[in-house]
């Protein structure tokens, strides 16, 4: 009976240690292009910082994405951290791309440029990092990285301030910690942040 209830509780602290670990896995390797026209390889290219992607896969989620993007790049917080669109574009069709990427370029700022990323391939990395779902396809999809580029928290909801509130809380958590803590998870985790500038992006 003794040796039984040994199994089991071995068995228990190995399926935490196993679950711990694949919750905060890193990136993929994926291949971007900014809307300054730079070549990105992520997580190669990013800063050593604490990051969030807002990921829009349709028209329109456009309206829920500027929402989150337009509240969090006001924000201050404790320290270093990057904010990232990501507008994915690979079911569109090349002759209809280029519309599209300079609608979404006109009148913004060259900085902030570098900060909204265009998807044409990989897209479902993209998908796969999300937890992407044809029945919510018009949502604001939200990634959060540790200094590390391992995902700590994804979620899809819309901007609320309450919503803003426990994210912040969050990442002034990640960034105030010289290592990263464990990962984010749960229903009331949401998305935040300051743009940092990028490591050195190839030509």
């Amino acid at each position: 009976m003794k040796t039984n209830l040994v199994s089991l509780l071995i068995l228990a602290i190995g399926s935490i240690f196993s679950n711990a670990a694949t919750s905060a896995a890193v990136m993929p390797s994926v291949s971007v292009e900014s809307l300054s026209g730079e070549h990105m390889d992520i997580p190669a290219n990013l800063p050593s910082t604490p990051s969030l992607f807002i990921v829009g896969f349709t028209k329109a989620s456009r309206s829920q994405t500027s929402d989150w993007s337009r509240h969090l790049r006001t924000r201050n917080l404790a320290g270093p951290f990057s904010i990232y669109n990501v507008v994915v574009l690979e079911d569109v069709p090349g002759l209809f791309r280029g519309f599209v990427i300079r609608g979404i370029r006109d009148g913004m700022a060259k900085p902030v440029q570098r900060h909204f990323l265009i998807v044409t391939q990989q897209s479902n990395d993209w998908k796969t990092m999300t937890a992407y779902s044809e029945n919510d396809s018009d949502a604001a999809y939200l990634v959060l990285t540790d200094a590390d580029h391992r995902i700590v928290w994804h979620g899809s909801k819309p901007f609320s301030e309450k919503g803003l509130q426990v994210l912040l809380e969050r990442i002034n958590a990640q960034v105030e910690s010289k290592h990263p803590i464990a990962p984010i998870a749960g229903p009331d985790a949401v998305p935040v942040t300051r743009t940092e500038p990028h490591r050195p992006i190839k030509p």
